[in-house]
């Protein structure tokens, strides 16, 4: 009779057990990992959209509005509320139908902490005061900085 070859039941099951730790103890790490991935991620996209934006406007020397697509209280902020809500007296279909409206869209569990509700950009490509907008989750923040002229600034935090 040959020589069987394998692995017994319970060695199986140590084995098993062994990863089912390192998994758990490796778990919550990862978890904090992918929440710091997203806020990197949406602070990102709302550099890109501001630089746009001011680009934007330059370029067809028309005001430009930026707003990520919720507010502080986590209530849901559209293109509409955006320009209603920045630019007094403004014909928000108008800024719509010619694309001067840009909606930054922002995770379910990333928070806006934030008193500004968007930016303005002027035909120059400037704004009328600093603005800023943080974003927080599990403790974590990145807010992006937008000077008068234009330029970002990002710094890390906490909430």
């Amino acid at each position: 009779m040959g020589k069987n070859r394998g692995f017994t039941l319970i060695e199986l099951m140590v084995t098993i057990a062994v990863l089912a730790i390192i998994a758990s103890i490796a778990a919550p790490s990862f978890s904090e990992m992918m929440s710091n991935r997203q806020l990197l991620s949406v602070t990102r996209v709302m550099s890109e959209s501001l630089n746009e934006a001011r680009g934007r406007a330059a370029v067809m020397k028309a005001t430009v509005v930026v707003c990520p697509n919720k507010k502080s209280d986590d209530s849901e902020f559209t293109k509409k509320n955006c320009v209603d809500n920045t630019i007094s007296g403004a014909d928000s279909n108008k800024y719509i139908l010619q694309n001067r409206v840009i909606l930054v869209q922002v995770p379910k569990k990333v928070k806006v902490s934030s008193s500004d509700l968007g930016v303005v950009f002027t035909p120059t490509g400037a704004i009328q005061a600093k603005k800023t907008f943080t974003f927080c989750i599990n403790g974590n923040s990145q807010s992006v900085e937008v000077s008068m002229l234009g330029a970002l600034n990002q710094t890390k935090g906490t909430c």
